[in-house]
């Protein structure tokens, strides 16, 4: 579980993120290369080998409270690196002398206001460290989301600093649509945005990548891990940040998940069988194929594309068509994976996902249909749905409500293409209750337990799945 920090040896673009009145930091088609603006001549943050963009985090001495310095943590980790392959860590108080390169200083600089919200250098510095400066100790999180953006290297969606157009030049990009009105990476004065757009997550992703396979991850980015990657019987599940290893990527047989450690196969395992009112520990354990405290089900999850845009059929009937829409409770919108069966049905129905005529020919339709069909068996792999030499696409590309889905190909395309990739969200549930974060609060570590589930869901006991 240790990082490893690395350095680029390019040299990196210093730049005031922000500026003027308005006040922030005062940045079936085949896809699309940076849905956000990438500055022009920035250096990207190192990947560590096969793994994340480890980012060491700290603040200047006393600068902010106990509580902010948590918020500001919280609202980074649930962002940038819950949607992309990132690892924020450390987040204590800067040393003595300051660390330099591969760290970001966060610091109060009251000097800024009232032109400034926050300042911030654009992409990797590799010459001295990193510099968020904010203009008070009480920053918007649509600032501190923003002021992590500059320095993960993407520069303002608008035109310039006095006007909220959309920006066309001065980076690069090849978004097919204006997201200025939804970016987090327009400015205040343009929109109050605190999470992140689709286009802003599917940029993130297509500079940092995308979690791995097997990767089951919650609030703040944390993934449900093996303490230690330890190969004995009952080694605690912890919520610790994706990092590719044996002990937080998660196969499936049947209804088990398993991860395979050095040859050494453990499922997830509810500790004792029985579950009460409070929280019950999960546990690694030898895989049980008749054990009922070790399958998890995939049950009314949302499924995923096109950021996080949910996946809705027209209707619960045979022959509706499947589109992109934004998530909503509708009951269209829930889906059930992986029971004993490769085939997605519709919850709470007969209907499963099939492709019309069993056709591989470019553009063939997805439709709803009884299930039992035969082609309704596919395959799920690097963010990937295949079904022969095909795979699924949400047409046109776009995050256009209503773009549907069907065959396409470009399947081995190493990114994915950006409207071929495809998760799932939702309550994970055993024995009747549900896969949770301990507290709800995300810290490197948090004991990971079965929990009565939320109605609606908890924020702690949602979870998103790669494969």
């Amino acid at each position: 579980m240790t990082r490893l920090t690395g350095l680029s040896l390019l040299v990196a673009l210093f730049a005031t993120a922000c500026g003027g009145a308005q006040g922030e930091d005062s940045s079936s088609t085949s896809s699309h290369t940076e849905p956000l603006w990438l500055g022009s001549g920035v250096t990207i943050w190192p990947k560590s080998g096969a793994g994340p963009s480890d980012i060491r985090v700290c603040f200047n001495g006393t600068d902010f409270s106990s509580a902010m310095r948590t918020t500001i943590r919280q609202q980074v980790e649930d962002n940038w690196e819950r949607a992309a392959y990132i690892d924020f860590y450390d987040w204590n108080t800067c040393p003595s002398p300051a660390p330099g390169a591969g760290t970001i200083i966060v610091k109060i600089d009251t000097t800024l206001a009232p032109a400034f919200l926050g300042i911030s250098d654009l992409g990797e510095v590799t010459t001295r460290a990193n510099s968020i400066a904010f203009a008070s100790g009480s920053p918007s999180t649509h600032t501190i989301v923003h002021e992590f953006g500059h320095a993960l290297g993407f520069v303002h969606e608008h035109n310039d600093d006095g006007t909220c157009t959309q920006r066309t030049s001065g980076g690069t990009s090849e978004e097919l649509e204006g997201d200025e009105p939804l970016s987090v990476m327009s400015q205040s004065a343009c929109n109050s945005a605190s999470t992140l757009s689709n286009w802003d997550v599917l940029g993130v992703r297509k500079v940092y990548g995308i979690k791995p396979g097997g990767t089951i991850a919650g609030l703040g980015g944390l993934a449900l891990n093996i303490s230690g990657a330890d190969t004995a019987l009952g080694a605690p599940i912890i919520g610790w940040p994706a990092r590719g290893g044996s002990n937080d990527l998660w196969g499936r047989d049947a209804l088990l998940l398993e991860a395979n450690l050095g040859g050494t196969l453990r499922c997830l395992n509810v500790v004792g069988g029985v579950v009460g009112s409070g929280s019950t520990p999960l546990a690694s354990w030898d895989c049980g194929f008749s054990s009922t405290n070790e399958q998890f089900h995939f049950t009314g999850v949302q499924w995923r594309a096109m950021g996080k845009m949910c996946i809705a059929a027209s209707s619960a009937g045979v022959g509706a068509n499947l589109s992109i829409a934004n998530c909503s409770t509708s009951s269209l919108q829930k889906w059930d994976f992986f029971e004993n069966t490769d085939a997605i049905r519709l919850n709470g129905t007969n209907l499963c996902v099939e492709v019309q005529g069993g056709s591989t020919a470019l553009g063939t339709p997805l439709l709803l249909a009884s299930c039992g069909g035969a082609n309704q068996s596919f395959t799920y792999s690097a963010a990937h749905i295949g079904f022969s030499d095909r795979c699924f696409n949400v047409g046109g590309g776009t995050t256009t409500v209503g773009n549907t889905l069907a065959l396409w190909d470009g399947c081995t395309t190493n990114p994915p293409q950006q409207n071929e990739q495809f998760t799932i969200s939702g309550q994970v549930t055993s024995l009747g209750q549900c896969v949770n974060m301990a507290g709800g609060v995300p810290y490197d570590g948090v004991p990971i337990s079965m929990y009565p589930c939320q109605g609606g869901g908890a924020t702690n006991e949602i979870w998103e799945r790669y494969w």
